[in-house]
């Protein structure tokens, strides 16, 4: 937990961890973690005002949604990917976590899994270009980063 030692934050997300190990979820490590209802909600709120406005929606977090079954997903990735996918703003997830990187197309949101720059024999990023007029988000990958060009429509 990064709350400070004996928050009640904190405590709440040594109960969340604890609660996820006692059902043996893939995902209870304590190297991952979750977005809390305080912050969702807002996500969830922001997301609305994009909506209405007719803005896109890009957005990041170090852990990935998906695969769910994957165990270094967020610890609440079904609650989160519920509430993004309610709103057609969201184009796309841009997350790190698992080293060997990834990519998924679910309900029309791109979700794409960077490479950790742990591993690899020489540096790896990516510049990420957004063009709204051709519905396209382009992503030029450096070293063994992978090039992309994700559709939004």
């Amino acid at each position: 937990a990064s709350y400070p030692e004996g928050s009640e934050r904190q405590k709440a997300s040594v109960q969340w961890f604890n609660d996820l190990k006692a059902i043996h979820a893939r995902n209870a490590y304590d190297w991952n973690g979750g977005i809390g209802l305080e912050q969702l909600s807002w996500l969830d709120s922001e997301l609305q005002k994009a909506d209405r406005k007719g803005q896109w929606a890009v957005l990041m977090c170090h852990i990935p949604l998906l695969p769910f079954d994957e165990g270094d997903s967020l610890w609440n990735a079904m609650e989160v990917t519920r509430v993004i996918e309610a709103h057609p703003s969201v184009k796309a997830v841009l997350t790190g976590h698992r080293h060997g990187g990834g990519y998924v197309l679910r309900n029309g949101i791109h979700h794409v899994i960077f490479k950790g720059m742990v591993q690899g024999e020489s540096n790896r990023y990516a510049v990420i270009t957004i063009d709204t007029a051709s519905a396209r988000i382009m992503i030029d990958g450096y070293g063994d980063e992978t090039d992309r060009v994700l559709e939004t429509e």
